[in-house]
C-alpha cells in the first residue's frame, strides 16, 4: 500500500489514519478488530477439529476392515500425503493408496499438488478425503471418491 509516496505495510496507514500510533484506538474499530479475530480463531479451531475426525474415522474404518494403515511425515520434501493404506488383497485393494486428509473447506496447497502428480507419475494411487462419506466411497463401501 502507498502512504505518502512509500509503500508501507496496511498497518502502519491504519495506525497513521486511525491515531493507534498514540495509543488510542476508536471503540468502534477495537470492536470490530477483535470480532475478526475471534471469528478467524473459531474458523482455524473448527479446521483443525474436523480433519482430525476424518483423520480417526478413516484409521477406525481400515482397522475394521482388516487393513493397515500408516502415518507418513516425509524428511526435507513438502506436501506428503498424510497416510499410507495398505487392504488386504482383493480385486478393490489391489496396491497401496496415499491419502490426504482436507477438512470440508480445506483446500491442497501448490507443494501438495506438485507432491500428489509426482506420485502419480510414478504410478502410485493418491486420494484427497474430506469428508467420512469420502472415506467410505475409498474404502469400497460406496463408489469411488473420483
Amino acid at each position: 500500500m502507498e502512504y505518502e509516496g512509500r509503500l508501507v505495510k496496511e498497518s502502519v496507514v491504519e495506525r497513521k489514519r486511525y491515531g493507534r500510533a498514540t495509543g488510542h484506538i476508536p471503540r468502534e474499530l477495537a470492536r470490530q478488530f477483535a470480532q475478526r479475530r475471534k471469528l478467524i480463531e473459531e474458523m482455524v479451531y473448527m479446521k483443525v477439529i474436523k480433519e482430525q475426525s476424518i483423520e480417526r474415522y478413516l484409521v477406525k474404518r481400515v482397522k475394521a476392515l482388516g487393513g493397515e494403515i500408516r502415518k507418513v511425515k516425509w524428511i526435507g520434501r513438502r506436501g506428503a500425503p498424510d497416510r499410507l493404506v495398505l487392504m488386504p488383497t482383493k480385486p478393490a485393494y489391489a496396491r497401496a493408496r496415499w491419502v490426504e486428509l482436507k477438512s470440508p473447506t480445506g483446500s491442497l496447497s501448490s507443494a501438495q499438488i506438485r507432491e500428489h502428480a509426482r506420485l502419480r507419475e510414478c504410478g502410485q494411487s493418491v486420494y484427497t478425503l474430506s469428508s467420512k462419506e469420502a472415506v467410505d466411497r475409498f474404502l469400497g463401501i460406496g463408489p469411488c471418491p473420483l
